[in-house]
């Protein structure tokens, strides 16, 4: 009768694991896919980028882990090599090569983009941090 109640017991506690294990999983995918949108900056460096036609943009395929847009000038595409809830790693930036009349926002983008390291959504803005926690790209939800 012990062993039984042990058993009983046991394969409680293994559904009960296996139950919060499930949950965590699918949240950590919701909060993943709240990032599959379209983004445009805002800020770079915590500089506020005037709004125009050529404003760097982002679009994330969460579904394909892949990311692409405009730097403003040239347009990229990529694949997103890791994504948790809280960091974020793109592969190689492929890039087409037309020359601008201003590349300022383009370089700094291109620059800020390739040393993101951490993100954080807040509504319908998204922000991401280099390895240092500096705030390096802001954008706003524009689809």
């Amino acid at each position: 009768m012990k062993s039984l109640k042990t058993i009983a017991a046991l394969s409680l506690l293994v559904v009960l694991i296996t139950s919060c294990a499930s949950k965590k999983t699918g949240n950590t995918q919701n909060i993943k896919m709240e990032l599959h949108d379209i983004w445009a900056v805002t800020h770079i460096n915590e500089e506020a980028i005037i709004p125009s036609e050529n404003v760097p943009n982002l679009e994330i395929n969460i579904t394909e882990m892949k990311v692409f847009g405009s730097d403003g000038c040239n347009n990229y595409t990529g694949e997103i090599k890791n994504i948790t809830s809280e960091n974020i790693t793109f592969g190689a930036l492929a890039s087409t090569r037309k020359m601008c009349f201003d590349m300022a926002i383009p370089d700094k983008y291109n620059n800020a983009l390739n040393n993101t390291v951490t993100y954080k959504r807040d509504k319908l803005n998204l922000y991401f941090y280099d390895d240092n926690g500096n705030k390096i790209l802001s954008f706003k939800k524009v689809d």
